[in-house]
Order: C-alpha cells, then sequence, then structure tokens
C-alpha cells in the first residue's frame, strides 16, 4: 500500500512539474496611443508617468497632464530612475557615481549623495530598497548591496562574477521577493530578496524588462514574454512593434514606449 502510494505521489509531482513548464499564450488588446517624446519612463503605485529625456524628468498625471519637471544640467544625464515610492524618487547619474531624491513635487529632499563617500567607487546601477535605502551594484566586487538610510552598507549579496563576467548592468529592478539585474549582454540575474542567487535568463537580443513582483516581463522576438518566477511557467502574447524603447506593468495594464508613442494595452490571460 506504501509503495502504490509513492508511486501515486510520483506521478502527481510529473503532472504538476509538466504543468507549469507549459507555454499559455494569451492576448493584449490596445486601449490608447499617446504622442511622448521620450527615451525611457516609469510608472508609480499612484498611476504617474515620469519620462526621461538626457538629464531632464517630466512628471505627468495618468492623463498625461505633465505636473512637474526636474531639470538640471550641472549633474548630467540621468542614468536610472526609481519611483517605487512616489514621495522619495531616487535619481542615479552614473557619470558622477551619484544620486539625488526628490519629493513628490520633484525638489531635492537632500543634497546629492555620492558613492565614493561610502568607498563605492565603481557602481553599475541603483534601485530603492523595500527596506528602505537603496541596492546598488558594485562593480569592484561584483555583489549586490543595501545601503540604509544612514548610508551605511546593511547588506551584500553573493559575489555575481561567474554570472556577470565583465559585462555592464543595464536596467536593476526590485520587487517584495526578487531583484533583477539586466546585462549589456542579454542575460537576466534573478536573486532573491536577500540577494542570493535564484536564477538565470540568456535573452537572444537587448530587450526592455520590468517587474511586477513574482512576474517578470521582456521581449522574445515578436512576442511579449510573462514568466512567473514564483512557479516557473511562461505566458507568451503577440505583440507585433517596430521598436519598444520601454515598458512598464500595472495590474492588467501594459505600457510600452515606442517610437514618440506611449501604447497602452490591457493584458488577457
Amino acid at each position: 500500500m506504501i509503495f502504490g502510494y509513492l508511486q501515486n505521489m510520483k506521478i502527481l509531482i510529473c503532472i504538476l512539474l509538466c504543468f507549469c513548464s507549459i507555454a499559455v499564450f494569451g492576448q493584449a488588446k490596445e486601449i490608447s496611443r499617446n504622442t511622448v517624446d521620450a527615451q525611457s519612463f516609469k510608472l508609480d503605485k499612484l498611476g504617474n508617468f515620469y519620462f526621461v529625456n538626457q538629464n531632464v524628468l517630466t512628471k505627468t498625471d495618468k492623463n498625461l497632464k505633465v505636473l512637474f519637471t526636474w531639470d538640471n544640467y550641472s549633474y548630467g544625464d540621468i542614468s536610472f530612475v526609481d519611483v517605487s515610492d512616489p514621495l522619495r524618487i531616487l535619481l542615479y547619474y552614473a557619470d558622477f557615481n551619484s544620486l539625488l531624491f526628490l519629493d513628490k513635487y520633484l525638489t531635492e529632499l537632500r543634497g546629492p549623495v555620492s558613492l565614493d563617500d561610502i568607498d563605492i567607487y565603481n557602481s553599475g546601477a541603483i534601485a530603492s530598497a523595500q527596506q528602505g535605502g537603496f541596492w546598488v551594484y558594485n562593480y569592484q566586487n561584483s555583489q549586490m548591496a543595501r545601503v540604509d538610510q544612514n548610508l551605511n552598507i546593511a547588506q551584500k549579496g553573493v559575489n555575481l562574477f561567474s554570472q556577470m563576467k565583465d559585462s555592464e548592468v543595464s536596467e536593476l529592478l526590485v520587487s517584495t521577493d526578487y531583484i533583477v539585474l539586466q546585462s549589456s549582454s542579454n542575460v537576466i540575474i534573478v536573486l532573491d530578496k536577500f540577494a542570493n542567487f535564484y536564477t538565470k535568463l540568456q535573452l537572444k537580443f537587448e530587450t526592455p524588462i520590468s517587474l511586477d513582483n513574482e512576474k517578470l516581463f521582456y521581449f522574445e522576438d515578436t512576442k511579449l514574454v510573462i514568466y512567473n518566477l514564483l512557479i516557473n511557467r511562461q505566458f507568451f502574447i503577440d505583440i507585433n512593434l517596430d521598436s519598444v524603447l520601454d515598458m512598464e506593468v500595472s495590474g492588467d495594464n501594459l505600457y510600452i514606449l515606442s517610437e514618440k508613442s506611449l501604447i497602452t494595452f490591457e493584458i488577457l490571460y
């Protein structure tokens, strides 16, 4: 009886594993298309957009009405923006190895923070941390480091040199349970919330990525891939666009920045 029970359990596990690996196809319905001139953008949890054009950051409401603008030539071009906390917006300037924090009016909360002052002399990307402070990829030791609100290094992750090699970080995204790095060699490295290695994806070509907790979004040929990291399951949606500069996902809405256009889709699973 015990042997039969174990056999049945093995069969059930195999079925579940096969089910999780099945590719599921969905659809995307275009809702709107608006003219926008930007290089990249972010979307906060309140539905506000943040468009980046070199050194200029423009905040709009959900209807694309301009609310505030940040424009400071002295810091150079904006490398990364994190708006996961709309009351504490993070701007990263790679050329100066520095970052700024802005309030909801795009006014400086404090002076610029130089990473040189905390002995991080060669940083790759910045993102706000769920615990407060921020995560930074340090090229010196190929590690993620979490810097707390007092600018002390509170946590370090595993060494990622074997995964990253000499590639640069082109994107860094943080959710409640995952940290995702995209490299210039089209590799996506997924870490858990403690910056321990979780999985690695090798993509065919450069693509924008987006992260909605356990769901990772990226493009593969003409398909949008929705990869559920928790259950290792993929969804595919056909979206045939000539140029995709950036994208964001909020709930069932997909926002794609194409050349001169912001296109909104509803994702239908």
